[in-house]
């Protein structure tokens, strides 16, 4: 999905590796967090935040990590190691719920398209 769409995806194991396509900026590019100990460090810099393990019946990952950095949070419809707190974001504007494939890409789309919609679901995310 993410290179039909104009998106080059990179595994965080390439950046740890020296992978020479990160010594420019490029805006096109969207990490695919693939090591352990590493999501603070991403978190802090993502522009959007997809909560791993949410679309499967696994219960997703804290979306807390996230919404302390200002970060919109996408999340699927299986949170329920962190039922109560996907539920503030939710009702608050922080956050969306997704049920599959489709509705996560038109999520992201649409805050890619939506700056300013972007930084307000961050700055309400960070309040909760």
């Amino acid at each position: 999905m993410t290179k039909r769409k104009g998106f080059e995806p990179i595994r965080t194991s390439d950046i740890f590796a020296h992978d020479s396509r990160l010594a420019t900026h490029d805006e096109s590019r969207i990490f695919l967090l693939d090591s352990i100990g590493r999501l603070k460090d991403f978190y802090s810099i993502a522009d959007i935040v997809f909560i791993g393990g949410s679309l499967i019946k696994h219960g997703g990952q804290n979306p807390i990590e996230p919404a302390y950095f200002s970060k919109p949070v996408i999340f699927g419809p299986f949170m329920f190691n962190f039922d109560s707190i996907s539920q503030i974001l939710l009702k608050e504007g922080a956050g969306i719920q997704v049920k599959g494939k489709a509705e996560l890409e038109a999520a992201v789309a649409n805050l890619i398209t939506d700056p300013k919609k972007c930084r307000a679901m961050g700055v309400f995310a960070k309040r909760q």
